[in-house]
């Protein structure tokens, strides 16, 4: 028989009946697992009145899997051109090449701070 097990859906808290699993969908770890929506495809008000959608475009997720999933969420979320100029200034400053050239700006910056008196 499952049980039953509440689940935060948009922040509002829903039970529904689920066996909840003990390991991780994504690294097979064994331990405590909770529910990661990958969308939220439904209004809360609807939820309420039928707690197993909330169990739709899930998965069973472990805690360091569930913080990487959140992440993938917010990346795919978020405004591309901004995404690939962050990928950009990454790559930048992890080219061992340009550390000379970043040391150069922040010398010449603090330089011009200095002769415009600030």
């Amino acid at each position: 028989m499952d049980e039953k097990t509440r689940v935060l859906y948009r922040r509002a808290r829903v039970t529904v009946e689920v066996l909840r699993p003990c390991m991780c969908q994504a690294c097979q770890r064994i331990g405590r697992v909770e529910l990661h929506h990958w969308r939220y495809a439904y209004k809360t008000k609807v939820v309420r009145k039928l707690p197993q959608l909330a169990l739709d475009n899930t998965s069973w997720l472990c805690f360091t899997c569930h913080n990487l999933a959140d992440s993938l969420r917010a990346v795919r979320d978020a405004d591309v051109h901004l995404v690939g100029r962050l990928e950009r200034m990454r790559a930048f400053a992890l080219d061992p090449t340009n550390r000379f050239r970043q040391l150069t700006v922040s010398a010449s910056t603090r330089a011009n701070k200095k002769r415009e008196g600030l």
